[in-house]
């Protein structure tokens, strides 16, 4: 049985959305992976003490500014503490 509006077999067109959606879900978890990944490398650096305050503030902001897509609202209020406290040394 073929469907009328575009002529595809029901399967080809199932094959089809199913493959649309896995894609356009693919970037979104990526998405949050490096968030993920970027919010653990500032962690690392608030734990070196060899890292100068200032490249750790620039983790923190460039975190905020860029990696905050799905994150969770207690990494992103940790994030904004760390800021303020940078910005104050």
């Amino acid at each position: 049985m073929k469907l009328s509006a575009w002529g595809l077999y029901p399967a080809a067109l199932l094959s089809l959305l199913v493959g649309l959606v896995g894609t356009s879900c693919g970037a979104n978890i990526q998405a949050v992976y490096e968030g993920d990944v970027r919010f653990e490398h500032c962690m690392a650096f608030d734990l070196r003490s060899e890292v100068s305050a200032p490249a750790r503030l620039e983790c923190w902001r460039g975190w905020l500014a860029h990696h905050t897509y799905g994150q969770t609202r207690d990494r992103l209020l940790h994030a904004t503490k760390r800021v303020a406290a940078l910005e104050r040394q």
